[in-house]
């Protein structure tokens, strides 16, 4: 899964890919550039996408500060229909370090002087964009060493103890991996402990009576890999590392 942060600024204070590439070699992250508007970094599964300039004032339009201040106020910060915020797009793998990354995008967004912007979460700081990787890297790394497991024969005896783990960290549900969406998820019954509608969010064709699966949020893929890389060490060795 791909997750999507940006630094909003206003089209006067957005750094240009200049400024953005001497930031990451101050830092010592090697990157390439690719075109006129886009960093892509070597070390870390990591792209920016830098705005463009804004363009130009038209000969004979008033600059800012030449306008009274009631219209000065009344300015957008940003031209309506384009942005002038830079984009970070993230797609970690299980053995990226977490630490690293995002100490290098809130170095960015420092350089940028805005906040951190995580999709679908809003501001977030250091400790919460680290969380919300770290969940998601460890559900990669329960998937890889899954498949491990059923390549060595032992699918089903893992799969037996990660239920009696899950019901320990859920006591009361019905939560259980499933191998198509690589997740744990939770059994609801549709009427019951769902709504039609919440159950058709995640299965289309849902009616009363059905039973659907929900992701499970939270911490539970961080959990359930602690107690998969000491219960089963040979399966995780390959992803065994430090987030």
């Amino acid at each position: 899964m791909a997750f999507t942060v940006t630094f909003r600024t206003g089209a006067q204070a957005a750094p240009t890919q200049s400024e953005l590439s001497a930031c990451l070699v101050e830092r010592g992250e090697p990157f390439l550039e690719e075109g006129a508007e886009t960093l892509v970094l070597r070390a870390l599964p990591m792209r920016l996408v830098v705005p463009r300039p804004p363009p130009p004032a038209e000969e004979g339009t008033p600059s800012p500060t030449s306008l009274p201040p009631r219209r000065l106020r009344d300015m957008p910060s940003v031209p309506p229909g384009e942005s002038r915020s830079t984009v970070v797009h993230i797609d970690p793998t299980t053995t990226t370090m977490l630490i690293r990354l995002v100490d290098t995008v809130f170095h960015l967004a420092n350089r940028c002087g805005a906040d951190v912007h995580l999709a679908g979460s809003g501001v977030v700081n250091r400790s919460s964009l680290w969380v919300v990787l770290a969940e998601e890297q460890d559900r990669m790394r329960i998937a890889a060493a899954l498949d491990r497991a059923r390549e060595h024969g032992n699918a089903d005896q893992v799969h037996k103890r990660l239920w009696a783990v899950l019901q320990s960290l859920r006591p009361g549900t019905d939560c259980r991996w499933d191998a198509t969406l690589q997740r744990v998820v939770e059994l609801v019954d549709v009427g019951e402990q769902i709504s039609v509608d919440e159950a058709r969010f995640h299965e289309a064709d849902a009616q009363t009576g059905d039973v659907v699966q929900v992701p499970v949020e939270g911490m539970i893929h961080v959990l359930v890999w602690r107690w998969l890389s000491e219960a089963w060490p040979g399966l995780c060795e390959h992803d065994h590392s430090l987030h």
